[in-house]
């Protein structure tokens, strides 16, 4: 501009632009240059630049007034192809960038050359954004903006009206009704959503509803934490009636004619190019918050896997634990084309920093505007507080484990059996027996317990991400000692060792100290006299032989002053007197009763059904 500047100076001491007492300077800029009127205004704003060279041959700075001078000139109109144009010229070259920094952060707009403006998609959430910006709105806009503006009250409210009709295509009477609403906002989204409901509302069951009302999607992948792939193989048989297969190990190629298949996202990447050859219609990732980081070898490879697939269904209890960006990967998978870019992402709300090597988005900004953008386009969202009058005072849940000393638990369980086959069902032999066989059914117990630790532990950790308290039973003192070595200063315990100065400090520090994130008790030291409603879940590591023990020590959670609903995990070993120990408590529930009422269990009926299931294997 200075240089054209220049040359027309130059130009002027001899075509004489500058002389006559009348100037019209736009006038005589328009005869060396067709310049359009913000051309002209940047010209004027670098005259002052030159104000005495020019006064040296003839001109009046005075006279050089632009054509036109507004402080800020912004409009926004509506096109033909629900386009927003945006047309915008300010004074304050600071302002003007700073409009354009805001522009590009919002979801596909669009720059052309051609006309010099933005143009960006006509949505509720991006007419609120210009409007902040300043812009003044066509009429069409403002009309469309009071016909849409409730929309989503109105998607609502489908998604409930619908929640019935769909349920019952699908034929599970168990759902509550806000999970029948789950899987209605899964279909009015077409089957890409995140489902992020509050660890207990079960997640699963909506996930595997919408595969039961489409069973032409598949294959399906689902992508769970390794301690979970036995789980929803059993919650998909139950559910759906489909047998599922599991990938185990990197080198497992045994599900390429495989319907549903279950993988677990450590070795994704070992299997991503062939399950992308399978063509799957529809992937599940449960606990999707494990895709977080977007440099880790297991992100890329779920993203290379869902590049294609037409539904995908996030599931997460804690899609962010710490800061908005980490749940950018889901998003950017669910939704591409409203989240296409992380550095766009993460500068609009990550609260961009500079902190001397770069930008890094460790922060949280616009935090309204990212809740509106999830709650319109990609995710459900309830807690328990807001469907307590739906759910049950308990719920119980069972997870179930593989265990690594199948060997040694195997042939022990083989020798117990022999041995009861040996008694031949005298009455006599197994009453005088009867502590024997009591110490053979606990080194049982004590294997898969064993067995099962390493998955238990991962499990654990998986929960308390969720920030959520944990309340932990179990039977031996080994595997106490061994939870509390693994979760050290965020854990404490009462056991029969715990005196009773420190038992109640140990439940002080869980009922108040937010740090204090998990409590580990021994069945039947910690099922009485104490209160623990810091926490609305308890979960049993092992299981005692008293069918009432384990009423009593979940309502140490489940007490007055308890504002959820309780849930109840069962932590059982795959295939082992676990099972067995759990599908007879489960049946015994008139003695769990009889206990809450102050009657007296029978504590031989359950050694004596488990004596009579080993008898029969």
């Amino acid at each position: 501009m200075e240089k054209e500047l220049r040359e027309i100076m130059r130009n002027s001491l001899s075509v004489d632009i500058f002389q006559g007492e009348d100037i019209d300077f736009a006038k005589q800029l328009a005869k060396v240059k067709q310049w359009n009127k913000h051309q002209v205004n940047a010209v004027h704003s670098v005259l002052n630049k030159y104000e005495k060279d020019l006064v040296e041959i003839g001109v009046e700075m005075e006279e050089l007034k632009p054509i036109v001078n507004p402080t800020k000139e912004w409009k926004a109109t509506l096109l033909e192809n629900n386009t927003i144009l945006l047309s915008f010229y300010s004074k304050d070259n600071k302002l003007f960038w700073e409009t354009v920094a805001e522009i590009k952060k919002i979801p596909q707009r669009e720059w052309h050359q051609a006309t010099k403006s933005w143009r960006v998609p006509i949505t509720i959430l991006n007419v609120k954004t210009i409007k902040k910006l300043g812009f003044t709105m066509s009429s069409e806009i403002n009309e469309w903006f009071e016909e849409h503006k409730d929309d989503f009250d109105k998607s609502v409210k489908f998604i409930k009206s619908n929640a019935d009709k769909l349920a019952k295509k699908i034929r599970i009477p168990e759902m509550f009704p806000f999970q029948r609403e789950g899987l209605s906002f899964l279909e009015y989204m077409g089957g890409r959503a995140l489902i992020s409901d509050e660890m207990g509302l079960g997640k699963t069951l909506q996930a595997l509803a919408y595969l039961k009302l489409h069973p032409e999607l598949r294959p399906a992948v689902i992508i769970v934490p390794a301690t979970l792939k036995l789980n929803w193989r059993k919650e998909t048989l139950k559910w759906i009636g489909e047998e599922s297969y599991i990938i185990n190990g990197k080198k497992d190629e045994g599900y390429y004619n495989e319907d549903i298949i279950i993988i677990n996202y450590d070795i994704m990447e070992a299997h991503q190019k062939q399950l992308t050859k399978l063509n799957p219609q529809i992937v599940i990732g449960d606990e999707i918050h494990k895709i977080k980081n977007q440099q880790a070898k297991r992100t890329k490879a779920v993203k290379k896997l869902c590049k294609k697939v037409p539904h995908i269904i996030g599931l997460s209890g804690t899609p962010i634990l710490n800061r908005p960006v980490e749940i950018f990967s889901i998003l950017n998978i669910l939704k591409p084309e409203i989240f296409p870019n992380y550095w766009r992402f993460g500068e609009r709300y990550g609260d961009p920093q500079n902190n001397g090597f770069g930008t890094v988005y460790n922060g949280s900004s616009n935090l309204e505007e990212l809740h509106e953008l999830l709650r319109e386009h990609a995710m459900i969202r309830r807690l328990k507080k807001n469907v307590l009058t739906e759910l049950p005072d308990k719920q119980k849940s069972v997870i179930t484990f593989s265990i690594d000393n199948r060997k040694e638990y195997k042939e022990a369980e083989e020798d117990v059996i022999q041995y009861i086959h040996n008694l031949d069902g005298r009455e006599a032999a197994i009453r005088a027996s009867r502590a024997e066989t009591l110490a053979r059914f606990n080194k049982l117990k004590q294997l898969a317990a064993q067995g099962k630790m390493k998955c238990a532990i991962k499990w654990i950790e998986d929960f308390l991400e969720s920030e959520e308290k944990l309340v932990l039973f179990a039977v031996h003192k080994k595997v106490i000692t061994q939870i509390m070595e693994h979760f050290g200063d965020i854990a404490v315990k009462i056991d029969g060792s715990v005196s009773s100065v420190k038992r109640q400090k140990a439940v002080d520090d869980f009922q108040n100290d937010p740090k204090i994130k998990l409590f580990v008790g021994n069945i039947i030291a910690a099922s009485e006299g104490i209160t623990l409603t810091a926490s609305s879940n308890v979960a049993f590591l092992e299981l005692g032989w008293v069918p009432g023990l384990h009423s009593q020590a979940a309502d140490r959670v489940h007490r007055i002053g308890q504002a959820n609903a309780c849930t109840i995990y069962y932590l059982l070993s795959e295939d082992t007197i676990e099972e067995d120990i759990a599908e007879m408590i489960d049946r015994k529930q008139k003695v769990v009763s009889a206990v809450l009422d102050g009657g007296e269990p029978d504590e031989g009926t359950l050694f004596q059904d488990l004596w009579n299931t080993l008898s029969e294997k």
